[in-house]
């Protein structure tokens, strides 16, 4: 293998430059998503798969659109995971989410942040209703 760079030909910079896009384009959503919505501290168990893992972790803060998973394995960025929320005496909430950013260390909890993906009006209602019941104060207020 040779230490010289070799130009890319046409192609390959137009897919280069789509890829650059593609990310920045990801990473503007991913910025509103962790603006998106009242979040509320909610510690609750939090069963999660994907088509190569399985783990069961803990819910740190919840929204309408999205939850934090605390977790010491969190699935990749981009993954779709199929979370099972416990719920206080009734059955769980089942979502599918995307993990739209990952903590790996910086003196805060590991895991991950996932947006919940393609919300029925049920489930919906049902994650509305169980944040009101939560009883907690909003971490976060729209300004």
């Amino acid at each position: 293998m040779s230490d010289k760079w070799i130009k890319p030909d046409a192609a390959e910079a137009d897919e280069m430059r789509d890829a650059m896009h593609e990310q920045v384009d990801k990473q503007t959503e991913n910025e509103a998503f962790r603006r998106e919505g009242e979040r509320v501290r909610l510690e609750a168990q939090v069963t999660v798969t994907s088509e190569t893992n399985f783990f069961t972790g803990l819910s740190e803060n919840l929204s309408e659109g999205g939850i934090f998973i605390s977790s010491l394995a969190p699935p990749d960025l981009g993954t779709v995971v199929e979370t099972s929320i416990a719920t206080d005496g009734g059955p769980p909430i089942n979502v599918t989410a995307e993990v739209m950013w990952v903590r790996t260390d910086d003196g805060q909890p590991v895991g991950c942040g996932c947006r919940f993906l393609n919300l029925d009006e049920v489930t919906a209602a049902r994650l509305k209703d169980f944040i009101s019941r939560a009883g907690r104060e909003p971490l976060f207020y729209d300004v």
